[in-house]
């Protein structure tokens, strides 16, 4: 799992984050296993804590090597545009994640829209959790079309 890998490159141990957010120890062993949105969120919330970084969230999002997610990846190079990338994104984080992640065109303003929805969930979405995911497409987006890394 690249979150894994991207807290380890960070200096964050798994275990220790689990053990912040009261959540299993093994939580993060299984690729693909349900984790509700509050289980979700404590975790973004004990990633932050521990760390002490309040960048936390963007140093994972571009930290995330291709090669520890590769089919994910292939998928999302292989992508007409950007919508299309994300589009991509979006189906990988249902199958995954507890949220949904829409993109579309609006006619009105002309641009290109970007919703993350956490449904049956009423807390507050975690900062680190929402750099992330947001410098996570930037990073996607970058990669897709040659231009440099995003930096914290």
């Amino acid at each position: 799992m690249g979150l894994v890998a991207a807290m380890q490159e960070a200096g964050l141990s798994p275990s220790h984050v689990l053990a912040s957010a009261r959540l299993p120890s093994r939580l993060l062993d299984v690729p693909g296993r349900y984790v509700s949105p509050s289980e979700y969120f404590a975790l973004w919330r004990a990633i932050r804590a521990v760390s002490g970084n309040p960048n936390i969230g963007i140093v994972l999002a571009t930290s995330v090597k291709p090669e520890l997610t590769e089919p994910l990846f292939l998928a999302i190079l292989s992508a007409v545009n950007l919508a299309g990338a994300i589009a991509v994104v979006s189906r990988f984080k249902r199958l995954l994640e507890p949220e949904d992640l829409s993109v579309f065109n609006d006619d009105v303003s002309k641009r290109l829209v970007v919703r993350y929805d956490w449904p049956e969930c009423d807390e507050v979405v975690p900062q680190a959790l929402v750099d992330a995911e947001l410098a996570f497409l930037a990073a996607v987006g970058r990669r897709g079309t040659g231009y440099p890394e995003l930096s914290p």
